[in-house]
C-alpha cells in the first residue's frame, strides 16, 4: 500500500508530507515569513530538488488548512496541494496533488507556474511507441502520454545501488481537468528550465465550452519505477547502458522490477557486459536464475552473482535481465520510460549464458534496472554476516540516546522483514527494541524491521536505522543465514546520541549450545554522534548455528 502521509507543521508558515526516506514535500516556504502557494520536492537528502509556486496568489494567505489539504484562493481560482494515493501499485511511495481550481473562465488556457529546480533531469515522455519487437505504433496511458520522467541528472547515480535504484525521483503526470457536469478533458504539460516555468495548458475549446469551476489535476507520482509497462510473450532480454562513479566496486547484487499476469510462470536473471563504444561487448558475470511471482504488482526483484565482478570507475556498463515465462497470454511485464536513456532489447531463446550478445536493437528507453555493490578494497561479499550501518544522529534532541546502525547483508540482500518459514542465502531477520532489562535468550525484539529499513541499511551511506528510548537498554538484533560455513567474520559500523566513552556499546553473538550470549567486541572511547566499529572473527560456528543454519548477533548500550 502506498503511503499517505498526513501533513505536519515545521514551523508556523511551513508544513511537510513525508513520503519516507529521501522523498519529502515541503509546503509553504521556510525562507518566508508566509505560507505561500509553494510546493516543494525533496529528494536524496536534498541533493535534487523542485518547487513551484502559482505567482498568482503569492502574498495570499491560506484559505483553508488541515492535515490533509491546504488551500489558497480567490474569486478567480484556488490552488489545493494535499496527499493522494490512486495509483498505489504505480506510485509505491504515494502521490502529491497541486490541484487548480478555476471558478470562471479565465483570460488564457495557460495556467504558468514559476519554478525553480536542481539535480534533475526531466524526460519528457511521447504519446505513442514502437512496440518493442515489432513496428506497430501503440499508445502510451494517457496520463504518461506527453508526461515527465524526473531522474537524478547525475548518471552515475542511475542504476546504483539502493539509495537510488534506477535513479528516478518522481514523475509528473499528464493534466485532466474535469467541469462541474463531469465533463473530462486531458490538457498538456511543459517544463522550461531556462524560463524556470512549468506550464499546464487546458484545449482552448474545453475553456469556451465549459460549466465552472474547473478542476485540474498535476499529479506528481513518487515512484522508483518506470512508467511504461512492457509486456513480452516468451523468452526476452532487455536492458540499458549505466556509468560506474567515481571508485573501482565489485557488484553484489542486480534489481530488476516486473510482474506477471495471474497464472503464469517465468524465471529471470540478470548479466552485466563491458561496453565498446557504445556497443554491448563482453559479458562479465550473470545472475543466479530467481522464479518471480504471479499476480502480483510491480517488484523489485533481487539477484545475486555466481562471481562478483569489477567494474571500473566510470567506465560504461550494460545492465541486462533475461527471462522467459509460460502460460496466460501476455506474460512477463517489465518497466522502463520510452525516453531518457540508452537501452537495447532482443528476442532470444533463454540461455543464462548467453555471450556475445547478437541481434540487439537500440533505443531510448531506459529500464528500471539497478546494482548494487562494494568498493574495491571492502571485503568482497560473503556468506559472513557483515552488520553495517546507517542513520545520523536523532531526528531531534533528547536525552535518549539512539544506536543507529545499517545493514550490509550477506549474500544477498532480503528485504523481507518477515521470518522465512526456511531459510536459504539472503535470508536475514532484523529487529530492535527499547527495555529495562536485556534478554537473556534471541527471541525476536519488539519491532521488526520495516521494508523501508532493510533498504535503509544495506549500505554504507550514512542512511541509519536508530531507535531511541528512555529504557535502560537500546538493542539492535541480527539473524543472518550463514549455511554451511564453519567460520565468520562480524563488522557493525553505527553511532549513538550517547557517547561509548560514557556508556559502552557491545556486540554479542549468541551461543545456542550454552543458550546464552558471547562477547565479541566492544566500544568505550567514541564520541557521540560519530561512527565507530565493532568486529570479531568466529573461528568455530559450531555452538553458535541454529538448526536452519541461522545465527543471532546484537548490539547494544546501557543508558544509565
Amino acid at each position: 500500500m502506498a503511503n499517505i502521509p498526513t501533513i505536519t507543521a515545521i514551523n508556523s508558515t511551513t508544513y511537510n508530507l513525508d513520503y519516507g526516506t529521501y522523498r519529502q514535500v515541503e509546503l509553504g516556504d521556510i525562507t518566508s515569513g508566509n505560507c505561500r502557494p509553494h510546493a516543494k520536492l525533496r529528494h536524496w537528502e536534498d541533493e535534487c530538488h523542485f518547487a513551484m509556486i502559482y505567482t498568482a496568489l503569492d502574498g495570499v494567505l491560506p484559505t483553508s488548512l488541515s492535515g490533509e489539504w491546504i488551500s489558497w484562493g480567490d474569486s478567480d481560482i484556488t490552488v489545493t496541494v494535499y496527499p493522494k494515493s490512486d495509483d498505489p501499485q504505480r506510485n509505491e511511495h504515494g502521490e502529491f496533488e497541486y490541484e487548480i481550481t478555476l471558478h470562471n473562465k479565465p483570460a488564457s488556457n495557460e495556467i504558468v507556474f514559476s519554478i525553480n529546480t536542481d539535480g534533475l533531469s526531466y524526460f519528457k515522455q511521447p504519446e505513442t511507441e514502437k512496440e518493442q519487437g515489432s513496428t506497430a505504433e501503440v499508445s502510451l496511458p494517457p496520463n504518461v502520454a506527453n508526461s515527465y520522467a524526473v531522474y537524478h541528472s547525475d548518471a552515475t547515480k542511475r542504476g546504483h545501488g539502493h539509495k537510488y535504484k534506477a535513479g528516478k525521483a518522481f514523475h509528473i503526470y499528464r493534466p485532466e481537468a474535469e467541469d462541474d457536469d463531469g465533463n473530462k478533458v486531458w490538457c498538456e504539460v511543459d517544463i522550461n528550465d531556462q524560463d524556470d516555468t512549468l506550464t499546464v495548458t487546458v484545449p482552448q475549446a474545453f475553456i469556451d465550452s465549459a460549466t465552472y469551476p474547473v478542476v485540474i489535476d498535476p499529479t506528481f507520482g513518487e515512484t522508483d519505477v518506470g512508467s511504461v509497462e512492457n509486456w513480452t510473450y516468451s523468452s526476452w532480454i532487455m536492458g540499458g547502458k549505466f556509468t560506474m562513479g567515481a571508485v573501482d566496486a565489485y557488484a553484489v547484487s542486480m534489481h530488476i522490477c516486473s510482474k506477471l499476469t495471474a497464472g503464469v510462470t517465468a524465471e529471470l536473471c540478470g548479466m552485466i557486459y563491458e561496453d565498446n563504444g557504445g556497443n554491448i561487448s563482453a559479458r562479465l558475470s550473470v545472475t543466479k536464475v530467481t522464479a518471480i511471482q504471479s499476480g502480483v504488482g510491480p517488484t523489485w526483484y533481487d539477484f545475486t552473482f555466481d562471481s562478483n565482478p569489477l567494474l571500473s570507475a566510470s567506465a560504461d556498463y550494460w545492465l541486462v535481465g533475461h527471462g522467459q515465462g509460460s502460460g496466460g497470454t501476455k506474460r512477463i511485464g517489465s518497466y522502463r520510460e520510452v525516453s531518457g536513456g540508452t537501452g537495447m532489447y532482443v528476442t532470444a531463446t533463454y540461455s543464462a549464458t548467453i555471450d556475445p550478445m547478437t541481434g540487439e536493437t537500440q533505443d531510448s528507453t531506459l529500464w528500471s534496472i539497478y546494482v548494487t555493490y562494494t568498493a574495491a578494497g571492502s571485503p568482497s561479499p560473503s556468506v559472513s554476516p557483515s552488520v553495517s550501518p546507517s542513520v545520523s544522529p536523532s531526528v531531534s534532541p533528547s536525552v535518549s540516546p539512539s544506536v543507529s546502525p545499517s545493514v550490509s547483508p550477506s549474500v544477498s540482500p532480503s528485504v523481507s522483514p518477515s521470518v522465512s518459514p526456511s531459510p536459504s542465502p539472503g535470508w536475514e531477520d532484523y529487529t530492535r527494541e527499547g527495555t529495562n532489562a536485556l534478554p537473556g535468550n534471541d527471541n525476536d525484539l519488539s519491532t521488526a524491521y520495516s521494508v523501508q529499513d532493510y533498504i535503509d541499511v544495506d549500505d554504507k551511506d550514512d542512511v541509519r536505522v536508530g531507535i531511541a528510548s528512555t529504557d535502560d537498554y537500546l538493542i539492535h538484533q541480527f539473524k543472518d543465514y550463514v549455511g554451511a560455513e564453519t567460520s565468520c567474520n562480524l563488522e557493525w559500523e553505527g553511532q549513538s546520541t550517547l557517547a561509548p566513552s560514557s556508556n559502552t556499546v557491545f556486540l554479542q553473538i549468541y551461543n545456542q549450545n550454552t543458550t546464552t550470549w558471547d562477547a565479541v567486541d566492544s566500544d568505550n572511547a567514541a564520541n557521540a554522534n560519530t561512527d565507530f566499529t565493532l568486529s570479531g572473527n568466529i573461528a568455530d560456528l559450531t555452538n553458535y548455528k541454529t538448526v536452519s543454519n541461522t545465527i543471532s548477533c546484537r548490539v547494544y548500550q546501557l543508558t544509565t
